[in-house]
């Protein structure tokens, strides 16, 4: 098992593994999360072009106007919850098998590294 690998409960460079999922999940969640209604508004300019233009800035009045500004935060829940898992998996996981998999380097990796090094 995976655990049996790597005790997750030992500091790894003085943090703890959770933090690793933590940070990766929050950054992930803020940063999708905030660009949300960005992406509300290039949907509606890609489903109406018509309508909402080529002006980003015009699109987001027009539909502020037309639906509220409650509009902008359509998909924020699933965006944030999606993103946020994503992200922890991803630099939780990378964290935690860098040093397993760092620690195994093939041979000619090693060999070209000797080679190519000053």
């Amino acid at each position: 098992m995976f655990v049996a690998w790597v005790d997750v409960t030992v500091p790894h460079r003085g943090v703890c593994w959770l933090s690793y999922f933590a940070a990766g999940g929050i950054s992930a969640a803020t940063s999708h999360g905030m660009t949300t209604p960005i992406d509300v508004v290039k949907t509606r300019m890609q489903i109406n072009p018509k309508k909402y233009g080529n002006n980003v800035a015009s699109a987001a009045k027009t539909l502020v106007k037309e639906e509220g500004v409650g509009i902008l935060a359509q998909g924020l829940a699933p965006t944030v919850v999606g993103y946020g898992i994503e992200g922890a998996l991803k630099f939780g996981l990378y964290e935690l098998f860098k040093p397993i998999f760092g620690a195994k380097e093939p041979a000619a990796a090693a060999e070209l590294r000797a080679a190519t090094s000053c």
